[in-house]
């Protein structure tokens, strides 16, 4: 009995630190998670305010020269919002695969660590009977 609470302990204090890795690692996709979102937003701002313009006219260049500027540059900003948009969405997708696979996995180790537990205490509640 005193052996299988040893192994019991062992295996608890293996999952609880493999639960302290998860948490550590779900932290840091959050994190890189929030900052793509928080960037995809930013050049969101960023793209509305250089297409709209609120009285009609190009601003401070004026209009034949903003119409210029903007013509001169219109392909390679295009080409450029793509590319970007693209890098965005396959980071944020990646980001929310890594929080799901994450998360599903400190489930199971927060399982895991619940039966060992529930072992524990039963292993306990057992060995004072027999003393």
């Amino acid at each position: 009995a005193e052996s299988r609470s040893m192994q019991v302990l062992r295996e608890k204090t293996d999952i609880q630190t493999r639960l302290e890795e998860v948490e550590e690692d779900l932290n840091d996709v959050m994190k890189k998670y929030k900052a793509a979102v928080q960037q995809v937003s930013d050049l969101k701002i960023a793209h509305a305010v250089r297409t709209t313009n609120p009285n009609g006219r190009q601003a401070q260049s004026g209009e034949a020269g903003g119409r210029r500027h903007v013509n001169s540059r219109g392909p390679n900003w295009k080409a450029f919002e793509i590319t970007t948009r693209q890098r965005l969405e396959t980071s944020l997708a990646r980001s929310k695969e890594q929080v799901h696979r994450l998360t599903s996995e400190k489930e199971e180790i927060n399982m895991h660590k619940l039966t060992i537990d529930e072992l524990g205490s039963a292993n306990a509640y057992r060995s004072s009977f027999e003393r």
